[in-house]
């Protein structure tokens, strides 16, 4: 094997490495977008429901609770 075609497969091989991990960034960026916007909505729907504000500590202790009755 010369060394043209020993290059020219490197270089093959580089360009599919670098589309494919530009494909990840892609995708990578895509679930992230995903994710935001759902928990955009998830805020959103809360504070459509909510209708006083939440005392957290009370909310830790029937969480606790919860847990520990099962």
């Amino acid at each position: 094997m010369n060394l043209e075609v020993v290059e020219k497969r490197l270089l093959g091989m580089d360009n599919e490495i670098h589309m494919l991990l530009q494909y990840i960034y892609k995708q990578k960026k895509r679930d992230a977008q995903v994710e935001i916007k759902e928990y955009e909505n998830l805020k959103k729907t809360i504070s459509k429901h909510l209708k006083e504000p939440i005392d957290p500590t009370a909310e830790i202790r029937v969480m606790r609770e919860k847990k520990y009755l099962i």
